[in-house]
C-alpha cells in the first residue's frame, strides 16, 4: 500500500503531549473533583439515614418451665 508517510503519525498517541494537556487543564480538573467531592460529602452529612430492618422471632413451645429447671440444675 502507498501510505504517505505522515498519516502514520496521525494514528499513534502521543504520551507526552496528553501528559502536557492533563497539565495544562489542571486547575480545571483539580476544581471539577473538588466541587463533586463537596457536593457528595454535603449530601452525605445533610441527607436524611434511611434504616431498614427485618427480624423474625420464634417462640418455641416446651413442656414445663424451661428457665426454672435449667436454674436448679445450676444451684447445688
Amino acid at each position: 500500500m502507498n501510505t504517505p508517510p505522515g498519516s502514520t503519525q496521525e494514528n499513534e498517541i502521543d504520551l507526552l503531549r496528553l501528559v502536557g494537556e492533563l497539565w495544562d487543564h489542571r486547575k480545571f480538573i483539580i476544581s471539577v473533583t473538588a466541587l463533586f467531592t463537596l457536593i457528595a460529602v454535603a449530601y452525605s452529612l445533610l441527607s436524611t439515614p434511611i434504616y431498614q430492618a427485618d427480624t423474625l422471632v420464634q417462640v418455641e413451645q416446651k413442656q414445663g418451665n424451661a428457665i426454672l429447671s435449667g436454674l436448679s440444675d445450676m444451684i447445688p
